[in-house]
């Protein structure tokens, strides 16, 4: 089996699709196919995320977004969503990483819980909650920007465990052409439900290391000098979560931002050429939220 195929036949599984029958006797321990090779996963897992192809980081990002989208609604609002969406393809097309899969995808979440979050892949949210704070287009573009430089730098497949990462290669070897899906559907169920809680835990509840948060904030900075807004937005938005002081979404899964602000602070640069324009992009802003 090729690696492709190893990937539609994930895809088919986590879309809960029928195309394959479990057997209610297969274990999920071990598995032996039908050229009698007995897949362990335990033993055939990646060691790293380095191996993790770009389609296989979106069939992950695909399904974390799933997972976020059944807990939280998407607001139901095209012209609020169009205008994120544009904003943060300016972001995209300035960071050092414009390309995924599948491309950036950038959608408001139905939520007054002041949160922000990106799935593998590059499937990016932001809670209307988060948007009812920012004062302009400069503020949301330093959100973005903060994550968008987590998928660049593949924050979200780090949060893996190893044990999670399932070595395609090798299960294709030793699946062969094996394709009638007895047990080894459910084999690759259980890997990657893992890996994508890993991820969902990251993203949600636990959040991602000081280091990488602190890495985001940098990559925001140079995207937001790269692209023309002004890269103090990030201070201006630190400083309004720091004086609302409230709890969950960004405010449990960041540092505090008033460790932020020390950080971002001290490399912050003022380009003046950002300046230019500033009023028709704040008058953009308050626009597509009056759509609220």
């Amino acid at each position: 089996m090729t690696r492709f195929s190893l990937i539609l036949l994930l895809l088919c599984i986590l879309l809960g699709l029928n195309a394959c029958t479990l057997s209610k006797s297969t274990s999920v321990e071990e598995v032996t196919v039908e050229a009698g090779v007995r897949f362990e996963p335990n033993k055939d897992f990646l060691k790293n995320t380095a191996e993790i192809n770009t389609q296989e980081e979106d069939v992950i990002g695909r399904a974390v977004a799933a997972r976020i989208l059944g807990n939280i609604k998407p607001l139901k609002n095209p012209t609020l969503n169009a205008y994120v969406n544009t904003v943060g393809q300016a972001i995209v097309a300035a960071s050092t990483r414009s390309e995924t899969f599948s491309g950036y995808t950038f959608l408001v979440l139905d939520s007054e819980e002041v949160t922000a979050m990106a799935a593998p892949g590059g499937y990016i949210f932001i809670s209307v909650g988060f948007l009812r704070l920012l004062p302009d287009e400069d503020a949301l573009a330093a959100v973005l920007a903060h994550e968008v430089t987590h998928v660049s730098k593949k924050h979200g497949l780090m949060a893996i465990k190893p044990t999670h990462l399932a070595d395609y290669v090798e299960v294709g070897a030793a699946m062969g052409s094996a394709l009638d899906c007895t047990g080894i559907s459910a084999q690759l169920l259980v890997a990657y439900k893992g890996a994508i809680s890993d991820v969902y835990e990251a993203l949600v509840v636990a959040g991602y290391s000081q280091d990488q948060e602190y890495e985001a904030d940098s990559g925001a900075l140079l995207i937001l000098e790269s692209a023309g807004y002004k890269p103090e937005a990030l201070q201006l938005v630190l400083r309004i979560l720091e004086k609302r002081n409230s709890k969950g979404g960004w405010f449990s899964t960041h540092p505090k931002p008033k460790d932020r602000l020390k950080i971002v602070g001290a490399r912050v640069p003022v380009i003046a050429a950002s300046k230019l324009g500033y009023e028709d992009r704040k008058k953009r802003f308050l626009v597509a939220l009056a759509s609220l």
